[in-house]
């Protein structure tokens, strides 16, 4: 029993140290999935991912009838940012299968490719910015990191996005990356597609199709 625990633990593992390198795959018949931040997806249709905001207090000041309503409504805008969240809503192409124990609740894999959503911080830098941050921890972190031109400007799910496109090597493999970065309410978002570079082309179709059904919807 004991031996296989270990195996299941190292297949998960392994899962999600294919993700992030971009490379391997799974055979499961998948299609779309739903999963929520603190739980496990299972058979669903549509994959969702929760990401509440941190809670604030907001002390509300006894000097003066201004700077009470001042301290309802700060403590009224901590309220409403406690309570907002977003749900990422994805329909996968055909081939695409869920990293099962993924630390990520919207990861996958498709052969040597790789796709995944994430949350970033980069301390409410705008989207131009963004990238900048982006581009300076890639290049410290990936040898040989070279840029497929200048980060597009491009719309997903009627927001504002960028669309950063490299190459590097990761553990003497060639890898191409897409990173598309968008604000979902307050949040910074980061979608990422990875596939070794000889291949690469093949999922642009699907990156095309997920950027069109893609959602995040901010309640």
């Amino acid at each position: 029993m004991k031996i296989i625990k270990r195996a299941a633990l190292a297949t998960v593992m392994a899962a999600v140290m294919i993700a992030e390198c971009s490379c391997g795959s799974l055979s499961q018949n998948d299609s779309v999935t739903e999963s929520k931040t603190g739980s496990l997806s299972q058979n669903d249709s549509v994959t969702e991912s929760k990401t509440g905001s941190i809670s604030e207090s907001t002390k509300e000041s006894k000097t003066g009838s201004t700077a009470e309503s001042t301290a309802r409504e700060s403590e009224a805008s901590g309220q409403e940012r406690q309570e907002s969240s977003v749900t990422v809503r994805v329909q996968m192409p055909e081939g695409w299968e869920k990293v099962s124990g993924s630390v990520l609740d919207v990861q996958y894999l498709k052969g040597t490719a790789s796709f995944l959503v994430k949350e970033e911080d980069f301390g409410g830098a705008n989207l131009d910015d963004a990238v900048k941050a982006a581009e300076e921890i890639f290049s410290a972190s990936f040898d040989g990191y070279t840029r497929s031109g200048e980060p597009e400007a491009i719309s997903v799910d009627e927001k504002d996005a960028r669309k950063l496109t490299f190459t590097c090597s990761v553990s003497s493999m060639k890898m191409k990356y897409c990173c598309i970065y968008l604000y979902a309410g307050d949040r910074l978002f980061a979608m990422t597609f990875a596939d070794l570079a000889d291949t690469f082309d093949e999922i642009v179709p699907d990156i095309e199709q997920i950027q069109e059904n893609i959602r995040f919807v901010t309640s």
